[in-house]
């Protein structure tokens, strides 16, 4: 499970934890009923901290 947010370098990454963290909270969010355009904004902005956390593992590969 720990290497889910591991970077290439096998060092922790920032931008997935906290992607992940962001996600949890978003679930929360919707059960609370928050307002759903501040929930939209907030589940992207999670998804894309986690996307570009895996998008720079896929190129670091492409590199070598």
């Amino acid at each position: 499970m720990k290497k889910i947010f591991q970077d290439v370098n096998g060092k922790l990454s920032s931008k997935r934890i906290i992607g992940a963290i962001c996600i949890c909270f978003g679930i929360i969010m919707m059960f609370c009923k928050i307002d759903s355009t501040a929930l939209n904004t907030f589940i992207i902005c999670s998804f894309g901290l986690v996307g570009l956390g895996v998008a720079e593992n896929i190129m670091s590969k492409i590199k070598k």
